[in-house]
C-alpha cells in the first residue's frame, strides 16, 4: 500500500506499507518524490495506491507501473478523520499507546513561508 500525497512543486509524500501476518509494516519512512522517481522505486511488485495526488498523478502511475498500480476505489483515496480514528482504536487494541499530546507532524520538507522568511531574512 503507498500513499501519495500531494507535496505541491511537483512532488509527493509517500511512504510504502504491506499487510503481513496481521499487521501493518512499514517498509518505508516517509518520503518526498518527484513522480517519476517514486515509479522507480515501485517497479518490482504490485502496489494499491491511495491519496488525494492520485488526482494528479493517477493516470501517470497506471501508465508507468502497468498492471502493478492498483488505485484504491475513489471514496478510500482521501485521507478522513474517521480513518485516524480506526488507526487509533486499533493502536490500543495491540498494546500501542499515543495521547494527542505526543502526536507530531513529520516534515519532510521545510516549508516554503520559512524558506522565503530565511531568504527575505538572510538566513
Amino acid at each position: 500500500v503507498c500513499p501519495v500525497l500531494d507535496a505541491k512543486r511537483k512532488q509527493v509524500h509517500s511512504a510504502l506499507f504491506r499487510w503481513r501476518e496481521g499487521r501493518l509494516q512499514r517498509l518505508w519512512e516517509d518520503k518526498l518524490l518527484e513522480p517519476g522517481e517514486l515509479v522507480d522505486l515501485l517497479s518490482k511488485e504490485p502496489v494499491v495506491f491511495l491519496g488525494d495526488a492520485l488526482k494528479l498523478y493517477g493516470d501517470f502511475l497506471c501508465r508507468h507501473l502497468g498492471g502493478k498500480a492498483l488505485l484504491a476505489p475513489s471514496h478510500l483515496q482521501w485521507p478522513r478523520a474517521s480513518s485516524v480514528a480506526v488507526l487509533g482504536v486499533l493502536k490500543l487494541a495491540i498494546g500501542e499507546k499515543q495521547t494527542p499530546e505526543t502526536l507530531l507532524p513529520n516534515y519532510v520538507r521545510r516549508p516554503a513561508a520559512e524558506v522565503k522568511w530565511d531568504a527575505q531574512h538572510n538566513g
